[in-house]
């Protein structure tokens, strides 16, 4: 049998219809310095990303458990760039 590179590839990681590698790629398409609130449902990072894709965040990211995406936009500072940050770490571990 061939070898397939394909065979080496991380799986992304994915909670609710958010994967690691979209979430990191529209991180990096909003302002570093913007703010976000992340016990506002409405204004929380993972929230304003599903509203991007054309979902209601509300409805999945009222309580996050404790998995990545939680230790991407829990901790602060809150703003977009460390978000990215944090979330750049979180896939160089995955």
């Amino acid at each position: 049998m061939l070898y397939d590179k394909k065979w080496d590839a991380k799986p992304d990681l994915e909670y609710q219809g958010i994967t690691l590698s979209g979430f990191i790629a529209w991180l990096e398409q909003q302002p570093a310095d913007k703010e976000y609130n992340y016990f506002r449902s409405d204004l929380c990072a993972a929230a304003q990303y599903l509203q991007s894709q054309g979902r209601r965040g509300q409805d999945c990211i009222i309580q996050l458990p404790l998995n990545w995406l939680n230790e991407i936009v829990m901790f602060k500072p809150w703003t977009f760039g460390a978000a990215l940050d944090r979330a750049r770490e979180v896939a160089a571990r995955a």
